[in-house]
């Protein structure tokens, strides 16, 4: 299985438990989001600033919370306490990309909930939720459309079918929709989720301002260009009215805007949208540099578009940099960095650099998103063709065989494709 940090990271926004897996527990289940006796994960201001490394933080945040659920598990499985820290050390694996680990745990959970009645109706939705959530960002599709079907349904019957629980719910389905590019029903969806919340929080809560830029994206699938533009400017401006200056909503709104004029190719209106996300994020409290990279690497992806290799070379390795100081190379967002970064190198001539890097992603991919996925698949289209380019037609004609075999094998899969995870 594919372990990963696979956040949406092209929204410019690290996975975390989500603002609707939060909601959803302070609706169902407000112990969890209060927090239990047991190890404290968030880092202080000044612990991230000190000179240790990431990975080792991380490191022993992973081991108190392993020890946590081993000292509350001696009570038995139906403690309370020992549940809430199993799904706190689930949403650790998940916060850190260890997709096997947190899924193990989660189906640990829930079969403990179902076992045991005690506490079962609170916990077990946002379970669900959380379980769904990974399999769908690991493009699971098939096995995350019941978990997530399951959640609502155990939501809808606790918290009722107009509340904002249930409204993320049906949101979270309505993305798994549009990843199976059944677009006219995420949209629907996303409409009825939007007038939920409305109704639930008015016209300036923080959902509506999540929730119509995922819907603004459903329409740009469609090619409503123009109404996905004004749902992003409606967000924008809600965020700009309602959230501080260096809120992350508020570079996510920027992100997306800034994205949508670049699919369209208004480089000039995307290129000041991007940098002012870069300064929301660069001041943000806490460290940002996923999002920092995943940043950069859309303005590199603008001056690619304008030919300025150069340019683009020394940005995607300043957010190659950013991108790493995390400890981990198993992430998406350095698998596109490699991948702009060959294209730069490429274009430069550079075609033994390109050949490094694209043999990088590859493993990465490989890593991240296993050997079947739309992404690799694109990563192996430009891989075969810089093997021509490099007159190594031998090598070349094993990879195209390969994509052959996995288009036979997923007849579904695109030509050339760049899956989008904005959410």
């Amino acid at each position: 299985m594919p372990s990963l940090r696979l956040i949406e990271h092209r929204s410019g926004l690290p996975f975390q438990p989500s603002l609707a897996t939060l909601l959803i527990a302070a609706t169902l289940m407000p112990v969890l989001c209060a927090g239990c006796s047991g190890p404290e994960l968030r880092p202080s201001r000044e612990e991230a600033d000190s000179s240790t490394s990431e990975a080792a933080r991380q490191a022993e945040r992973e081991g108190k919370l392993v020890q946590a659920v081993k000292e509350a598990e001696s009570l038995g499985e139906g403690d309370q306490n020992f549940k809430q820290r199993l799904h706190m050390l689930a949403r650790f694996y998940t916060q850190e990309g260890k997709y096997s680990e947190a899924e193990t745990s989660y189906k640990r959970l829930i079969a403990i909930l179902q076992r045991n009645p005690a506490g079962k109706d609170e916990q077990l939705p946002v379970a669900l939720y959380d379980l769904g959530e990974i399999l769908r960002l690991q493009a699971r599709l098939g096995e995350a459309e019941p978990v997530l079907k399951r959640a609502l349904d155990n939501t809808e019957r606790l918290a009722g079918k107009d509340s904002p629980a249930a409204a993320m719910c049906r949101a979270n389905l309505a993305r798994l929709y549009s990843q199976e590019k059944r677009y006219a029903d995420a949209e629907q969806m996303l409409r009825e989720v939007v007038r939920i919340v409305e109704k639930s929080q008015g016209p300036e809560g923080r959902l509506r301002i999540e929730y119509l830029t995922t819907l603004s994206q459903v329409c740009d699938e469609q090619g409503k260009s123009a109404e996905a533009e004004a749902l992003l400017k409606s967000a924008l401006a809600t965020a700009e009215k309602t959230l501080g200056p260096l809120d992350v909503d508020l570079a996510r709104c920027l992100i997306c805007l800034g994205e949508h004029y670049r699919k369209l190719g208004k480089l000039n209106e995307a290129e000041p949208i991007f940098e002012r996300a870069l300064q929301v994020l660069d001041r943000s409290e806490e460290p940002r540099n996923s999002q920092i990279a995943s940043t950069l690497d859309r303005l590199a992806k603008i001056d690619l578009a304008r030919g300025d290799w150069h340019r683009a070379e020394v940005v995607l390795g300043d957010a190659l940099e950013k991108a790493r100081s995390g400890g981990s190379e198993d992430s998406l967002v350095i698998f596109d960095i490699m991948l702009d970064l060959s294209t730069a190198y490429a274009r430069a001539g550079k075609y033994a650099d390109a050949r490094s890097c694209l043999e990088q992603a590859l493993r990465t991919g490989e890593r991240v998103l296993g050997d079947k996925s739309a992404e690799l698949a694109t990563a192996l289209e430009q891989y075969s063709q810089l093997l021509r380019k490099m007159n190594c037609p031998a090598e070349a004609t094993k990879i195209e065989k390969r994509l052959q075999s996995m288009r036979r094998e997923k007849p579904g899969l695109p030509a050339s494709h760049l899956f989008t995870r904005i959410n």
